[in-house]
């Protein structure tokens, strides 16, 4: 389901699971497009009961409408990997440290409420939830951040990645870009990417944004990207850019990317996706704090559609329609 109200082009897409007679949603995305996220799910829900909220990790993009959506489906629950259910129980904390350092974004996605721990599910690494007929694995993925998780639909070989695989353009076809806000750590990245490749997945979901079948491909390319990206992130700043809208212009252009469509929302994104980059150090070091930076850090959820994945001419299929699959073989 595109969730489609942040930013020109939109970067946030829902994914609706259902099984028999039941059903679960994959994220509950931020609190500004809660309602409409469950308003497009009920729409295609037919007769089928929602019971889950399946939250993959729990920054404001794609845990902050927790509440809501709850408040609106009564009969729903979410589940959670251990490591993020306490910021969902009392998101103080996190949202301290989100209001400094989401700037205008905070305001976007629209903060977060205390979810009642009567309306979770713990889950650990390895354990599953019966969704009618179907099976759905929390796989614990730290690396993006350490409270990141997937849920992997076992029997179908669909893999919803959250933030653990980096990121997938909108666009006639999509790309990858790294994921890796500040919190980012590449070794554990690396460990949990190979570890969700090795499930072979039939199709790979990814929050931000659309579905492909290529699933191999995808995961060789999100690699890569983070190490190219890291790599040309070292030059840029080594050669003595700093200040945010300063890097990511060089940056851009140092991947042949200076021409893609853009916005200043989309920059934002675009810049706060690499800060957790090791390259990104040396951008930062000596650098005096600025407050009226207009590119701030945190999470991260797009990136711009033209940079080739894996040196490949053919593109991953994506669409607006991800609910239903993606449009290439």
């Amino acid at each position: 389901m595109d969730l489609g109200i942040l930013g020109n082009p939109p970067v946030l897409s829902g994914y609706l699971v259902r099984s028999g007679g039941s059903a679960a949603i994959v994220d509950a995305g931020s609190a500004s497009v809660a309602d409409e996220y469950v308003s497009r799910a009920r729409g295609i829900l037919g007769g089928a009961r929602l019971e889950y909220v399946l939250i993959t990790h729990v920054h404001l993009d794609h845990a902050g409408g927790t509440a809501r959506v709850l408040e609106l489906e009564p009969g729903a629950r979410a589940a959670v990997y251990s490591r993020g259910a306490r910021h969902l129980v009392d998101p103080s904390r996190l949202l301290e440290v989100s209001r400094g350092s989401l700037g205008p974004l905070l305001d976007a996605w629209g903060g977060i409420r205390p979810v009642d721990p009567g309306r979770l599910v713990v889950l650990e690494d390895g354990d599953e939830l019966r969704i009618g007929d179907s099976r759905m694995r929390l796989i614990a993925t730290p690396g993006h951040a350490s409270h990141s998780s997937a849920w992997y639909l076992v029997d179908e070989g669909v893999l919803f990645t959250g933030d653990s695989a980096g990121m997938l353009i909108v666009g006639e076809g999509g790309f990858a870009w790294p994921a890796a806000p500040p919190s980012f750590r590449m070794d554990q990245f690396l460990e949990s990417l190979s570890r969700l490749e090795s499930l072979n997945p039939r199709m790979v979901c990814i929050s931000h944004y659309g579905c492909t079948r290529r699933a191999r491909e995808y995961f060789e390319g999100t690699r890569r990207i983070h190490l190219e990206v890291d790599r040309a992130l070292g030059e840029v700043c080594g050669s003595g850019a700093r200040e945010d809208g300063e890097v990511l212009e060089a940056l851009l252009e140092a991947l042949g990317m200076d021409d893609i469509p853009r916005d200043h929302y989309l920059d934002m994104e675009l810049v706060v996706s690499v800060k957790g980059l090791p390259g990104y150090a040396r951008c930062s070091r000596n650098r005096a704090p600025r407050t009226d930076d207009p590119l701030v850090p945190g999470c991260s959820f797009l990136a711009p559609r033209d940079l080739h994945l894996a040196h490949s001419s053919r593109a991953i299929g994506v669409g607006p329609w991800a609910a239903v699959g993606p449009i290439a073989a």
